[in-house]
């Protein structure tokens, strides 16, 4: 039984989810002034101090992108990529050269990140048509192996004079003007923050740093971004082309019976994906602004697919959560791994091989305890609390919800949508 049952639709219903959205807005409006810097921070039972700044934030919240693109393909569609490097790359070189070597904005280049992708996508799905399963994810592999070396090519790092390309080993580095605006109230919402009662310390005392309004203006177009391309991927499932794709998931045959063209939609599940991809690589080139070839090969591509399945593989929050993880448990692990600390009393020298250690078991307590992704923990939790009744016909009286309706407590039910055999035909 829950703690608190409501009606769909009711004054109490509405209530609390304004609250929950007030909630939210305000601690993604908080998060860079929380930050600002470096935030430091040292855990209980354990010796040595560990730092978090915007560069983490920022990257996670561009692999969070990148990962929903491959939540499409693998979550909603049922088609497995392990070379989903090879897109985010493709799309923050673009941007990065478009940016450096022919000044363009950041976000005039999605008029070329996007449609590239989307095609590059398409080209990769069309012969996926014929494979599945693991042969599909040998191939698909292909392409995160290759792409550092496809950047260093001759042909690729440098042409035209004065030179332009990926630089090739050099790396590409992407200086972009991200000072405020005038009309953006960063000093403003900086003040509010540090006055808040109780918790106002916490976002520092006085002036924020030299480089802190740049950051915060940065994330916050990234955020606008980030929301922009989770509103078209929730529209996506949720639209005649989303039902065709978990359609395909759930049954690939009773999908053609039903109309379905599944040669069509899963490569178009391809095409989807991958623009997605470029959006998060673009992200990552205007604001982290340093391209490596590296960057992008297959260590990426098997984080991606450990970040879906950490968040929760067909969850739209877990895309978020999937690419907090990836990039904040690799860079604690390394800071503690780099550092004289203890553990439990447990003196840790220093030696790198404990950062393999710390996220190895991380990943395997969650798989053991939340076979779903975190997110099949948080849907738990969240029927602890709240129960949310459908609107009863008029006349009818309400039983109360019996133990059998929080039963189901592996989070099957937000991480695998229904099937769609029932729905009309998708042409």
């Amino acid at each position: 039984m829950s703690l608190l049952t409501v009606t769909e639709g009711s004054p109490r219903h509405r209530t609390v989810q304004v609250v929950g959205f007030l909630i939210a807005a305000f601690v993604i409006v908080a998060i860079p002034f929380f930050f600002d810097e470096t935030w430091e921070f040292h855990p209980p039972l354990i010796t040595g101090s560990f730092t978090i700044g915007m560069n983490q934030i920022l990257t996670a919240m561009a692999w969070g992108v990148a990962i929903l693109g491959l939540n499409l393909l693998i979550g909603f569609t049922g088609q497995i990529s392990l070379g989903h490097s090879f897109f985010v790359g493709t799309g923050a070189y673009t941007t990065g050269i478009l940016m450096v070597d022919y000044n363009w904005s950041y976000l005039s280049t999605l008029i070329v990140v996007v449609p590239s992708c989307f095609l590059l996508g398409m080209a990769v799905g069309i012969p996926a048509l014929r494979i599945k399963g693991l042969y599909l994810a040998l191939v698909t592999l292909v392409l995160a192996v290759i792409f550092p070396t496809l950047v260093r090519l001759p042909g690729l790092a440098e042409w035209g004079d004065p030179p332009k390309g990926t630089r090739g080993s050099n790396g590409l580095n992407v200086d972009a003007d991200f000072d405020p605006p005038a009309w953006f109230p960063i000093d403003g919402l900086s003040d509010f923050f540090q006055g808040l009662p109780l918790i106002g310390s916490i976002f520092g005392e006085g002036e924020l740093g030299r480089r802190a309004p740049e950051r915060i203006w940065t994330y916050f177009l990234a955020l606008t971004i980030m929301i922009a391309v989770f509103w078209m991927g929730w529209n996506i499932v949720r639209s005649r082309v989303g039902r065709a794709f978990i359609a395909i998931r759930d049954n690939e045959t009773g999908a053609a019976v039903s109309g379905v063209n599944v040669p069509l939609y899963k490569t178009l599940a391809f095409g989807l994906s991958s623009a997605f991809a470029g959006v998060g690589g673009m992200m990552y080139a205007f604001a982290i602004g340093a391209l490596a070839p590296d960057t992008f090969g297959l260590n990426l591509a098997i984080f991606f697919v450990v970040g879906l399945v950490l968040g929760g593989v067909a969850t739209f929050p877990g895309a978020i959560i999937g690419g907090l993880a990836i990039v904040l448990i690799p860079e604690l692990s390394s800071q503690w791994a780099t550092e004289n600390t203890s553990l439990f009393g447990l003196e840790v020298t220093g030696d790198r091989p404990y950062a393999g250690v710390l996220l190895g078991a991380f990943l395997i307590a969650v798989t053991f305890l939340l076979p779903g992704g975190i997110m099949s923990g948080v849907y738990r939790l969240k029927r602890r609390l709240i129960t949310v009744v459908p609107t009863p016909p008029k006349g009818a009286q309400i039983a109360p919800p019996s133990s059998a309706t929080n039963a189901d407590d592996d989070g099957s039910e937000e991480t695998n949508p229904p099937s769609v055999n029932d729905a009309e035909p998708v042409q």
